[in-house]
């Protein structure tokens, strides 16, 4: 059985040399063992800590200072396998490797220390965390989930959420109210006392938890303590204690900390009337603000009660209800704010507040007495409004030198005179008033064309004192002088003015038609012309003069006389007589025209090319105005020369064109039309080739293609355009674009062929010419020269070692073997593949395991797989496949000692069997020979596997003879098949 202690005794048996001779031993044993049996039973766990309870147990609580344990029922020592650690919802929180105590069976998992307490967990202990000692059986595992469960024990302290009351005004019938963090209960260990002083003095009520059999003084639930205590004096402030280790949590023993009394106050409520204490507008207040809201404010805080509180006019009616409950009434702790809208100015109300409206904020609420009796809050609104003033003539732009303004205010108002009204320009002479002192009248004198500002300045007040807004009025005085001339065009000294062009002359009032003249002189002091003006040519203050014929580059000068045109009062115009004021220039008017395009026309151009164009003056942005068709153009140049550089493609025909709108320097004048010549761009491309190569290898024959882009001229055998070194061109075939060269070499030879540039296309573009090199290839097997070992070569032992040395360098093939036989037989003795490893240039050295030798003094023969081998090019070795070619025969000794293997170690099993017997050791035996019990062979297999079929035998008795590797028996057994 597992681990049970055998001992073996041989008393005679055989020993077997390499010639396979038996010797029998007698007299005393010559070996005594003793065995121990193979382990092969794995540890188990005995016991589980905490106890495994499996999925419907109960789960057990244990201290996050407790650890996992598996104690095993041998000795154990860890291994690769993990243990894991899950959260009831199987999240992986821990994993590791486990520990060995001293004892060799108990294995723990880590600490729990760093896990959330109070939460369930289970674990996983995977195959393999623990082997035996013996034979490293390994423990098969603990992966079922939530099977070793638990629940790490809560060691938290219980904290305080929230304790109750903490506000003023509380019922004197309160109760005192705990929220923990977690469920608890009472220890019967600490109390709860009630204070009227933050420190010192003594409890006026305290209640023990020891005493809550008693008292009922708490209610515990779940998280919540509830404190009954007795009832308290009205209007008091009071202090709570909560003791240490009063409450405990319900889970663990731990115990809540301490409330000082410090923390925990609250008042009780209070039992006096509201009483107001001031109030907002005061009682017969004056010049109350139209948009102030009433305020009250009492002696403690107060809340909306029932009622409205109304605003009453000064003849008793409601002006506004409030409720006091209502959106227009708010309270905030001790004051009351009734929002009114906008009152009206200069007016008496009084406030009615009923004595249900406002009590205090108390269990048993008392009201105040409330505002009852008619005008006892009463208040006056004042007047705000400023005063406002309007003009009359309000603005005016044709003012007479001494004018009246009317200024007519809203109501009755003061500081108003000649002192305090301003004027921009002019002076005010007298500021009269009426009898309601709202209207004042100012006359005003300002000279011509005057720009008047009357200002009413912020110091006019009416009685309540709000002062005017500082009010501005405009006038303008006519202009009670005569016209001026104030702009023309074309403006003095301007130049490059066209031939037929208008004098345009610019008033500084409107005017009519007078009886001077316009005269117009050339820079010679020549009279040009002399015009008369009529009602066209006058239009408000302007005059328009067409004047035509002015000649190119001269200067003209413009003079009128007086009384040309005069205003609307018949005021003459002074006459312009200087002749430096206005003149002007006539510019060049006439357009640009090409002179000459050169050259004119192209019918055999290069594919870039040069045309110049000359201008009869100078232009500008001629670049953007000369363009091509089918080709591109850069232009070059200025002034008048231009150069349009010019690209296109052999065969276009290129369309260059300079557009009319090329302007001169003036940029008045364009070029009237389009310029367009004529360019046909000639053949100048090379012709290219493109080369179709020989397959590789290259034949010792073969051809190449040539492909050129157009048709050439020049490829003739025999020509001066092609050169074949290391070979010869034996034929040229096709014509136009498309060529066939064939030439002929020997194997292995370089071959050059050479394509000048005398080969031409049509238009006598030269080819650049090409060098192809090719190289033939080889197409001779390899040979196999010479061998060893060979047939007169003595030999030493049964171990040659098997070389090929061969014509040339070779290569592994498709795959092969050296197979060895003896001679006359067709058994394979030897089957070495041949490997990569074996080959070095020309030579193959082919090697094998020594203890898989040949026979002693034997003759064989070697076939070689003609796949084995080929040559760098692919030439595949013939192979060795005669039996007469390669030859030998072993030396007189074995190279190594061969393996004795005891008869003990070859197994025939089942036995008896049905169709398939199974053999141990069966890589040791060259053959297995099936006899019946006539000694007839019934069956014989060469190089066994461990399985023989023998289906095909009939029940019976048999023998089955092993042959070791040196052809001997090594043993013989009688199977029987049913």
């Amino acid at each position: 059985g597992s681990s049970s202690v055998i001992k073996v005794e041989v008393n005679g048996g055989t020993l077997q040399i390499n010639e396979g001779n038996m010797t029998q031993l007698t007299g005393a044993p010559f070996d005594a063992s003793t065995y121990k049996a193979q382990d092969i039973i794995a540890p188990t766990v005995v016991t589980y800590i905490p106890v495994k309870v499996g999925l419907a147990g109960v789960t057990p609580v244990i201290p996050k200072t407790s650890t996992l344990q598996l104690v095993f029922n041998e000795d154990v020592k860890v291994s690769t396998g993990t243990y894991e650690i899950h959260s009831g919802d199987g999240v992986l929180v821990a994993s590791g490797v486990v520990t060995l105590a001293a004892d060799k069976r108990t294995a723990t998992l880590g600490s729990l220390s760093s896990l959330p307490t109070n939460q369930e967990y289970y674990a996983i202990v995977n195959p393999g965390v623990v082997v035996d000692v013996t034979d490293n059986n390994a423990y098969a595992g603990l992966t079922d989930v939530k099977v070793w469960k638990f629940r790490l024990m809560d060691d938290a302290i219980p904290q305080v959420v929230s304790y109750l009351p903490t506000t003023d005004n509380q019922p004197v019938t309160t109760a005192l109210t705990i929220n923990f963090d977690r469920p608890v209960a009472i220890t019967g260990a600490g109390y709860v006392a009630l204070y009227k002083s933050a420190a010192g003095g003594d409890a006026i009520q305290i209640w023990r938890g020891a005493d809550n059999g008693v008292t009922n003084a708490f209610t515990v639930s779940g998280n919540t303590v509830t404190v009954n205590i007795l009832p308290l004096d009205v209007n008091t402030k009071y202090f709570v204690e909560v003791s240490d280790g009063t409450f405990k949590s319900t889970t663990d023993v731990i115990a809540n900390k301490a409330i000082a009394r410090a923390d925990w106050s609250f008042t009780t409520e209070v039992n006096n009337a509201p009483k107001l204490v001031t109030q907002v507008p005061a009682v017969n207040a004056n010049g109350m603000l139209l948009d102030q809201d009433l305020q009250l404010t009492f002696d403690m805080p107060v809340e909306a009660g029932s009622g409205k509180i109304q605003l009453h006019s000064a003849d008793g009616s409601v002006v506004l209800d409030f409720d006091v409950k209502g959106p227009d009434v708010t309270i905030a702790n001790n004051v009351v704010t009734v929002a009114l809208p906008k009152l009206g100015e200069s007016k008496q109300y009084y406030v009615i507040v009923p004595a249900t409206a406002i009590r205090n904020i108390t269990y048993t609420p008392e009201y105040f007495a409330g505002i009852t009796v008619p005008y006892d809050w009463k208040f006056n609104t004042g007047d705000f409004t400023a005063p406002t003033v309007a003009a009359n003539p309000a603005e005016g732009n044709a003012m007479p030198l001494t004018f009246n303004v009317t200024l007519t205010f809203s109501e009755k108002v003061t500081g108003v005179s000649a002192t305090t009204l301003t004027v921009s320009k002019g002076t005010i002479n007298s500021v009269s008033t009426e009898a309601t002192g709202a209207i004042y009248v100012a006359n005003i004198t300002a000279p011509s064309l005057a720009d008047v500002i009357l200002t009413v300045p912020a110091t006019v007040k009416d009685v309540a004192g709000n002062a005017l807004t500082l009010t501005k009025f405009t006038y303008k005085v006519d202009n009670f002088d005569a016209p001026k001339l104030i702009s023309w065009t074309p403006a003095d000294e301007s130049k490059g003015i066209t031939k037929d062009t208008s004098l345009v002359m610019t008033f500084d009032k409107p005017i009519v038609v007078g009886t001077g003249k316009v005269n117009v002189f050339n820079s010679l002091h020549e009279l040009f012309k002399s015009y008369t003006l009529s009602a066209t040519n006058v239009v408000g203050s302007k005059v328009t003069l067409p004047v035509t014929g002015l000649k190119d580059s001269t200067t003209y000068v413009v003079l009128f006389e007086a009384g040309m045109v005069k205003d609307a009062l018949g005021l003459p115009v002074v006459a312009l007589t200087d002749p430096t004021v206005w003149n002007f220039t006539v510019g060049d008017n006439t357009a640009p025209t090409v002179v000459s395009v050169t050259p004119a026309s192209a019918s055999n151009a290069a594919n870039s090319f040069d045309v110049k164009i000359l201008f009869s003056e100078n232009v500008v942005d001629a670049a953007s105005h000369i363009s091509v068709t089918n080709g591109t153009v850069a232009v070059t140049g200025s002034g008048k020369s231009y150069v349009a550089t010019i690209t296109a493609v052999d065969g276009a025909v290129v369309k260059l064109t300079i557009a009319a709108g090329i302007k001169d320097a003036t940029l008045r004048n364009k070029l009237a039309a389009d310029v367009v010549k004529t360019y046909t761009v000639g053949d100048n491309t090379a012709p290219t080739l493109v080369v179709t190569a020989p397959a590789a290898p290259v034949a010792t024959v073969f051809t190449v293609g040539l492909k050129f882009s157009e048709k050439v001229n020049g490829i003739l055998v025999g020509g001066s355009t092609i050169t074949v070194t290391g070979g010869k061109l034996t034929d040229i075939t096709g014509s136009g674009d498309s060529y066939t060269l064939t030439v002929s070499a020997a194997q292995m030879t370089e071959v050059t062929i050479v394509l000048n540039d005398a080969i031409l296309d049509n238009a006598g573009n030269k080819f650049a010419g090409v060098t192809l090199k090719y190289t033939t290839g080889d197409f001779t097997a390899p040979k196999l020269v010479t061998m060893t070992p060979s047939a007169d070569l003595v030999l030493a032992d049964n171990y040659p070692t098997f070389k090929m040395t061969f014509s040339e360098n070779v290569k592994l093939g498709a795959g092969g073997n050296l197979t060895v036989y003896k001679i006359n037989t067709t058994t394979a003795a030897l089957t070495i593949p041949v490997t990569a490893t074996m080959i070095s240039g020309k030579d193959v050295t082919v090697s094998y395991t020594a203890t898989k030798g040949l026979d002693k003094d034997t003759r064989y023969y070697v076939l070689v797989s003609a796949s084995a081998l080929t040559d760098l090019a692919g030439n595949a070795f013939v192979g060795v496949s005669d039996a007469a070619a390669w030859t030998f025969k072993t030396g007189p000794v074995f190279a190594t000692d061969t393996k004795l293997v005891p008869t003990s170690e070859f197994k025939v099993y089942p036995n008896p069997f049905v169709d398939v017997i199974n053999l141990t050791n069966s890589s040791e035996l060259s053959k297995v020979v099936v006899t019946n019990i006539a000694g007839q062979v019934v069956k014989e297999v060469v190089n066994p596997t461990s399985s023989i079929e023998l289906n095909e035998l009939r029940s019976g008795i048999y023998f089955i003879s092993l042959f070791d590797m040196d052809n001997v028996i090594a043993k013989t057994a009688k199977i029987v098949k049913r």
